[in-house]
């Protein structure tokens, strides 16, 4: 079953090579984080992380479980029914949601008849259409072509999105 309620722990990830003079510029910026994503979303709690371990699954449960009431968290017997099990089963699940939605969208309405059928559907005063959508098919030579094009595209934008993230460490390593 999907969860009830949904709630969000802010991970503040300081990596274990953060130098102390870094670590404090970003230290600084935290609560203008904070508000961004209070703007989108309420924040049950605040985590620290200096490495994964920090990011134990049942650990965040059980400080969920502290700080929280959650909607169906215990069950008629009085055992907690929010547990690492429970979470990952709710992922699964969602997660084949997910695949499935894709899947549907992927595979679309299909044909519904050729174009004669079609048109005298929509002609018709109670035919089962009301509109239909035409359009031609491209050749094969410029659907690859365009496949190629976006390509470029997007390896031209990771570099350059690279390079700003790399221009920005090199500005904060300066100050």
């Amino acid at each position: 079953a999907a969860p009830k309620v949904v709630k969000y722990v802010f991970v503040h990830w300081v990596g274990p090579k953060v130098s102390a003079v870094r670590r404090g510029k970003w230290n600084a910026k935290q609560k203008q984080a904070d508000a961004q994503v209070r703007s989108i979303c309420n924040i049950t709690f605040r985590r620290e992380a200096h490495s994964l371990d920090d990011l134990d699954l049942g650990d965040l449960i059980s400080e969920l479980l502290r700080l929280a009431v959650v909607d169906g968290a215990v069950s008629d017997a009085g055992k907690s029914q929010i547990s690492v099990e429970e979470y990952m089963a709710s992922l699964a699940l969602e997660k084949q949601q997910i695949e499935a939605d894709l899947e549907e969208e992927e595979a679309g309405p299909g044909p519904i008849g050729d174009l004669d059928t079609c048109v005298a559907s929509v002609r018709e005063a109670g035919g089962d259409m009301n509109w239909v959508l035409l359009g031609m098919k491209k050749p094969e030579t410029e659907v690859k072509a365009a496949a190629e094009d976006k390509k470029k595209d997007e390896d031209r934008l990771a570099k350059e999105a690279a390079a700003a993230v790399k221009a920005e460490d090199d500005r904060l390593a300066k100050e």
